[in-house]
């Protein structure tokens, strides 16, 4: 048994062992949902972007008694409308729920639609189910080893879109080559050479050919995860360009750089992401 495969079966055994024991008055989404014993919307995050925390469930518990129900990795969310991306939950949520209150709670997912437009104000989705086999496999992954939100992001599309295993790279190259080795047993498609990451589009620290660049000050009042990424203007993740899990409290000055000769569209968005949630927003203008 390879070790890729070794860690697979253990993911999926702790996964389920983790998330499936019998509790009083705890029930699976779909079967509180079925059960009527709460209503559902599900929306847009605004204040997330597609890999983080892209949706909110808004959940209202319609009985007498306090409940909670589980959301598990794997279930998937179909966006209402059709030219926006639907969304695999990443992380299992368990929300607990007050007799006749309504709760919000948001849904760490990435996207399942590469080509479609990110969800914004006033879009909703509906409850899909399971998810297939394969994109199970690689999100409970995901999940168990805590990979980053946009790397899992990258391994995700290369199921959804058939995307090349190239597309899956990372500051944290030993991460990116443990998918990219997970995804290609998951698939089939061929790893692909070691030179292909000496192409800027497929390296996180290579130097720009034709550097666009900024900077941005903040004061932070606690330590937190910070994440700057470039976005086009349909909301999707075209490269991140810094990311730091642990940003101490107090001045930072952010810096960022691209590529023009790579990114060419006349328009992009940079994002300062803090703690899953987007707290600065820059339109870049290349025209």
């Amino acid at each position: 048994m390879s070790k890729i495969t070794s860690i697979l079966a253990v993911v999926i055994l702790v996964g389920l062992s983790a998330f499936t024991t019998s509790e009083p008055n705890t029930f699976w989404l779909d079967e509180a949902i079925s059960k009527n014993l709460i209503s559902a919307d599900f929306i847009c995050n605004e204040k997330s972007v597609h890999y983080e925390k892209p949706l909110i469930a808004v959940l209202v518990n319609r009985t007498s008694r306090p409940i909670k129900v589980k959301i598990p990795v794997g279930m998937v969310f179909s966006a209402d409308n059709d030219e926006e991306q639907d969304i695999i939950v990443t992380q299992n949520r368990m929300a607990s729920l007050q007799p006749n209150v309504t709760k919000r709670t948001a849904i760490s997912g990435n996207c399942m639609e590469h080509n479609d437009a990110a969800g914004s104000e006033g879009s909703t989705y509906s409850l899909q189910g399971a998810s297939s086999p394969k994109l199970k496999k690689l999100v409970h992954f995901i999940a168990k080893n805590k990979v980053s939100p946009s790397l899992g992001q990258k391994a995700v599309w290369c199921i959804t879109d058939d995307e090349g295993l190239e597309t899956i790279y990372d500051k944290d190259n030993e991460v990116a080559s443990e998918l990219r080795s997970l995804v290609s047993t998951l698939t089939g498609k061929p790893l692909p050479a070691p030179e292909t990451f000496n192409s800027y589009e497929y390296n996180y620290e290579a130097e720009p050919l034709i550097a666009v660049r900024g900077s941005m000050n903040f004061m932070f009042s606690y330590d937190c995860k910070v994440e700057v990424s470039m976005f086009d203007m349909q909301g999707r993740m075209v490269r991140e360009l810094f990311r730091s899990d642990h940003v101490t409290k107090g001045k930072h000055r952010l810096t960022y750089q691209f590529d023009n000769s790579v990114y060419t569209d006349k328009s992009y968005e940079i994002k300062v992401i803090r703690n899953s949630e987007v707290i600065f927003n820059r339109l870049v203008d290349l025209s």
